[in-house]
């Protein structure tokens, strides 16, 4: 099996598998009433007395994510470790300028008709005017689609890790993140191949051009199109490309084996909080750290 095929069949198993996950149900149409209160799925992860909640993200929604019942196990952890957080170490302007703006190649002289033509139609719907991307590497282009298209929808409630954050730091929980500021995110989009880069604006495209209906479904289980379910579906698209698997998720992945080794050596409990895409599959994170030897519950 080549590794393009093999990597999509990953994927489809991803999408089988988030089918069965229960979770927090949401309307994500502008103005959508707020969130109901089906619990979500929470994953104890033990080994040598240890203990870790490892916690999935939601896609972005209009409300602010609440859980009592996960919110209720911060303040006994030890830590929360999330994907990212608001620090920024130095000139963040700078920063982005340096490995996001390319003034020698025009935006539009890296896209293929094709290309051209999605980004037309991306930039219109999402209310953000073609000459201000024209400078701009592809990666810049699409997180500067994506957040236009979120804030164009009315998908600007917090996400569990922002609320998570707040209660840890109103409980003196230490906070720990897997960039450890907002300056790492930059460069490390910055560190993207010609060829990621390219991919990554196709896979922001595909779902800023997702029909309107498929993006309000809700999943048929009782679940949601929770942010692992949309991840998987683009990356598994016709445009996806192995490299950009490589850095997105599989590279991402397998850091989190260590992490999780130091956290359950500690004697009181660690919470993580994780987009789905990175915990299913035999990929993800929850069947690494099954392999590592750790018990992994889903409660």
């Amino acid at each position: 099996m080549t590794t393009t095929r093999k990597v999509r069949s990953l994927l489809r198993l991803r999408r089988e598998v988030l089918m069965s996950l229960g979770a927090l149900a949401f309307g994500i149409a502008r103005g959508a009433g707020a969130a109901q209160t089906a619990p979500r799925p929470t994953w104890p992860i033990e080994s040598a007395g240890g203990q870790a909640y490892l916690v999935g993200e939601t896609y972005p929604r209009p409300t602010d994510w609440h859980d009592e019942r996960i919110e209720a196990l911060v303040p006994g952890c030890s830590v929360l470790w999330t994907e990212t957080n608001q620090i920024i170490r130095g000139d963040l302007k700078e920063l982005v300028t340096r490995n996001g703006i390319d003034n020698a190649t025009p935006l539009m002289v890296r896209l293929g008709a094709d290309d051209r033509v999605r980004l037309e139609k991306a930039a219109a719907l999402c209310k953000v005017p073609m000459a201000s991307l024209t400078n701009f590497r592809p990666w810049l282009a699409g997180a500067t689609l994506e957040d236009a298209f979120y804030q164009t929808m009315g998908l600007s409630g917090l996400a569990p890790d922002k609320v998570l954050s707040a209660k840890a730091q109103a409980a003196g929980v230490p906070l720990f993140s897997e960039f450890a500021v907002k300056d790492d995110v930059v460069t490390w989009f910055g560190s993207m191949s010609p060829r990621q880069d390219l991919q990554f604006l196709r896979y922001i495209l595909d779902e800023v051009l997702r029909p309107r209906a498929h993006k309000r479904q809700p999943s048929q289980t009782g679940g949601v199109a929770i942010s692992g379910e949309r991840e998987a579906s683009s990356l598994g698209s016709s445009n996806f490309i192995p490299e950009l698997y490589e850095i997105l998720v599989l590279d991402r992945n397998r850091k989190w084996v260590p992490r999780f080794k130091k956290m359950l050596s500690e004697k009181r409990p660690a919470m993580v909080v994780l987009g789905h895409v990175h915990l299913v599959g035999s990929d993800g994170v929850l069947a690494q750290l099954q392999a590592a030897g750790m018990t992994v519950r889903r409660v």
